[in-house]
């Protein structure tokens, strides 16, 4: 029998919590503690079952204590206070504002391309590629190095999530070729940061 399930969470920037669900009598009691230490959001809560330690993976009974796009208060080192974030899953938050702006682009390009000038910094961009090949295009700049994986997963999720809200009804093969279409607007945008970031070195 499950007695208490627990989630640890963390936000980059110091900002950790730990939720306790414990069972009482009759329902399962949220209980919600601030936490010093900083790690990973963990992909599967730790359970623990009559006293001992183990993983499960049904998710129908075990819910994220964040749920994708979901708000979050975080505190800010810079000016001391707190500011809202989006989190997109995976470690992953991007600011209300920045969110706001991506979900009204009326184009797939340019949402892809602006919420990965909102994960990545342009600097990061002009030196990455889909798989990690190509040779440095700008002069003093190390090899190309592959996309982060967890973050390139973080866009598809986001853009798929788009593609079902506006096209229901497309799904299977179809829907999976139309999220790796990512890929290409990811592809655009670098290298067309590449060509602004070259132009502006001989300037």
């Amino acid at each position: 029998m499950i007695k208490e399930i627990t989630f640890v969470l963390s936000i980059p920037i110091s900002a950790l919590y730990e939720t306790t669900y414990r069972k009482s009598s009759r329902a399962w009691q949220k209980t919600l503690l601030p936490v010093v230490h900083n790690v990973e959001i963990e992909s599967s809560p730790k359970i623990t079952v009559d006293g001992s330690s183990s993983l499960n993976n049904n998710k129908s009974l075990l819910q994220p204590s964040y749920n994708r796009y979901q708000k979050v208060m975080i505190d800010d080192p810079i000016s001391g206070g707190k500011v809202e974030k989006i989190y997109l899953d995976r470690e992953i938050f991007i600011s209300s504002e920045n969110w706001d702006s991506i979900q009204n682009q009326k184009n797939d390009s340019k949402f892809v391309k602006n919420l990965a000038q909102a994960i990545w910094t342009r600097h990061e961009l002009v030196n990455r590629s889909l798989d990690g090949k190509g040779a440095a295009r700008i002069v003093n700049r190390s090899p190309r190095k592959m996309l982060t994986p967890k973050k390139r997963q973080v866009i598809e999720a986001c853009f798929q999530d788009r593609i079902t809200k506006q096209q229901p009804g497309l799904t299977g093969t179809n829907l999976e070729k139309a999220v790796k279409g990512s890929g290409r607007y990811l592809t655009e945008l670098i290298n067309d940061l590449i060509k602004r970031e070259v132009k502006n070195s001989k300037k």
